[in-house]
């Protein structure tokens, strides 16, 4: 299946190719090899090169790739250019920073930027630069690039940081602008740690102020506020252990009620009595 993409590869280098020409110096470093894909990439798409820099303008400006023999003088490569589709005009920065190529892009008329870097030794091979003087000058070009990969991936650096940003309604016949065809970001998943979860079921109806409320423990044996046990009624025993309920037994919640009021079955005036003996003594006592 014959490929047709504008920004195809082989279509590029081809561009680039005749770009240099004949009699054009040669690509002397890998920064240039950079710049020069950058050029193409822009005449692929219909731009068309009207000067070296924001101030410099060429003599004519056609559809031609051809690139001015003075375009490499300086480390820092400049290109304007203009489209017929567009009333502006777009300039493009290439230049070097340590082991590093930065892209800078301009819309001039209305200030739309675009900028970015990449590591030079990712896409072109040093060896292959300077590129030799030959014939074949597309067969040079080709082994300056480590691979047919990475320059496609060099291309479509340039198409998505370049053109899709500053010319994002382009037309052009073999041209796709992706940015068309992504999806809307997904709706952010909920955080369950900024997010208030509905409170669990609950029979209905929940405040019913008739049914019973939760069970709790026996609440302990303590006298009424207030109460002044004079004849220490609720002191525990001696020697008697220290349990709940404030030092009473567990077992003998209750026992008071087998008494009449006012009497109780640790009267220290009568002595200890077991509850049962000494309740039916008193209720013998008074039939």
């Amino acid at each position: 299946m014959t490929r047709t993409e504008t920004l195809d590869p082989e279509r590029v280098l081809d561009l680039a190719t005749k770009a240099l020409g004949e009699g054009q110096p040669s690509l002397k470093t890998p920064y240039e090899a950079v710049a020069l894909i950058g050029h193409t990439c822009m005449v692929a798409v219909g731009f068309r090169l009207v000067g070296l820099g924001e101030d410099h303008n060429l003599a004519s400006s056609t559809d031609s790739p051809a690139l001015p023999a003075e375009w490499n003088t300086n480390d820092t490569f400049a290109f304007r250019y203009a489209h017929e589709q567009s009333s502006m005009q777009y300039l493009l920065k290439v230049s070097r920073l340590g082991g590093n190529v930065v892209i800078n892009a301009l819309a001039l008329g209305d200030d739309r930027t675009s900028s970015f870097d990449l590591p030079v030794k990712d896409y072109i091979s040093g060896s292959a630069v300077p590129l030799p003087a030959t014939e074949n000058i597309a067969g040079a070009l080709q082994d300056v690039f480590i691979s047919s990969a990475r320059l496609n991936d060099l291309i479509g650096l340039f198409k998505i940081n370049v053109i899709q940003k500053l010319a994002p309604g382009l037309y052009k016949e073999g041209y796709e602008d992706t940015n068309r065809h992504i999806r809307p970001e997904a709706e952010p998943r909920h955080d369950p740690l900024r997010e208030d979860f509905p409170q669990p079921a609950r029979p209905y109806p929940f405040n019913d102020p008739l049914a019973a409320g939760p069970r709790m423990p026996n609440p302990p044996d303590f006298a009424p506020p207030g109460f002044e046990d004079e004849f220490e009624i609720h002191r525990p025993p001696r020697g008697y252990p220290q349990g709940l309920g404030g030092g009473r037994s567990p077992y003998n919640i209750g026992d008071r009620d087998l008494y009449p009021a006012g009497m109780a079955p640790h009267d220290p005036l009568r002595g200890v009595h077991g509850p049962w003996l000494w309740g039916w003594g008193w209720y013998a006592s008074h039939l």
